[in-house]
């Protein structure tokens, strides 16, 4: 199973393997090039490869205190 995990510090966005008996194959990785919150959209998994489309959305934690904002990313 491949999961991913949101970090409201850095780092913003990690992903791991857990295999079938529930033991971490792989450990916590850092997903280069996200250099704030942003949010996975959709996630897709080939025998290589996981692809993580992130979305033209951040979070926005100090806009609203430790609420949760969404905003869209500039184009």
């Amino acid at each position: 199973m491949a999961v991913f995990c949101y970090g409201l510090e850095p780092p913003w966005l990690t992903w791991s393997i857990i295999g079938p008996d529930g033991t971490v194959r792989r450990s916590p990785t850092v997903v280069a090039g996200v250099d704030e919150p942003m949010m996975v959209h959709d996630m897709a998994l080939t025998s290589r490869f996981l692809v993580l489309a992130l979305a033209p959305a951040s979070f926005d934690l100090p806009a609203h205190g430790q609420r949760v904002r969404l905003v869209r990313a500039p184009r």
